[in-house]
């Protein structure tokens, strides 16, 4: 395990659209030590072509093929099994990452001591138009604040595996925010940077669907994954909803 590098984890599958200005965003960072895992997850598009071809100009980019397309938990676990750094950052193959995000964030868990470092995140819609709006990022979440809703965008997260030990994102739905809550579960606190050093892709045309269904994946984190209370879930549900509905308002 390397203590300098930060190992970049991107899956794709069928993100030959964006795949490429994302990766351009880390190759762009002030922060050099890095290596970039993309791991395709049986694209049928031409991604797998882009990845060796991107590969073959950058030595520090590190292509992974999985023959059939297993979903984005099974993606960034591939990755993270052949991560070499003592670092591991989170990228999907649609968002970006400002150039300093990687010097910033290493810094500022240095300064902290945190294990589990996360940042606040600007948004643009599918065309790459940036919206003006942020999401920020508290100081400090602790397990029982998360069960409110999850609040870490995953590009924005960076983990220390020399403290954490190995990692695994869960099979399921909103497998990112399961690691998240099984991390802070375990007594860790996830540090918050309150720059935007990212940028989030979201998809206007799809916003009200991907409501409900987040809904019932949150439902199902607090009763199935969480195994809490009626009661519990209810009270933590009736947080996630208020957060939804203010920040559609705001």
């Amino acid at each position: 395990m390397n203590d300098f590098l930060v190992s970049v984890i991107v899956p794709c599958y069928n993100g030959v659209r964006t795949l490429e200005e994302t990766v351009q965003s880390v190759l762009h960072q002030t922060y050099g030590e890095w290596e970039l895992l993309i791991v395709d997850d049986g694209s049928t598009d031409e991604s797998a072509e882009l990845i060796r071809q991107l590969a073959h100009e950058d030595q520090r980019i590190r292509p992974v093929f999985l023959q059939r397309n297993g979903g984005v938990a099974a993606a960034r676990n591939a990755g993270l099994d052949r991560a070499r750094g003592r670092l591991v950052a989170f990228l999907d193959a649609d968002d970006i990452w400002e150039p300093d995000k990687l010097e910033q964030q290493v810094s500022h868990m240095g300064i902290t001591g945190a294990a589990f470092a996360f940042t606040a995140y600007g948004l643009m819609d599918r065309e790459g138009n940036r919206s003006g709006r942020m999401v920020r990022a508290r100081e400090q979440i602790r397990y029982t604040e998360l069960l409110k809703g999850n609040q870490i965008g995953c590009s924005t997260v960076m983990l220390d595996l020399a403290r954490l030990g190995p990692v695994r994102m869960p099979e399921g739905h909103h497998e990112d925010y399961l690691l998240w809550l099984q991390i802070l579960k375990d007594g860790w606190i996830a540090h918050g940077l309150s720059r935007p050093l990212t940028v989030y892709r979201k998809d206007a045309r799809s916003l009200s669907g991907n409501k409900w269904r987040a809904a019932r994946w949150t439902w199902e984190v607090y009763r199935v994954h969480q195994r809490l209370s009626l009661p519990q879930s209810l009270w933590f549900f009736a947080h996630y909803a208020i957060r939804g509905v203010l920040k559609s308002i705001g």
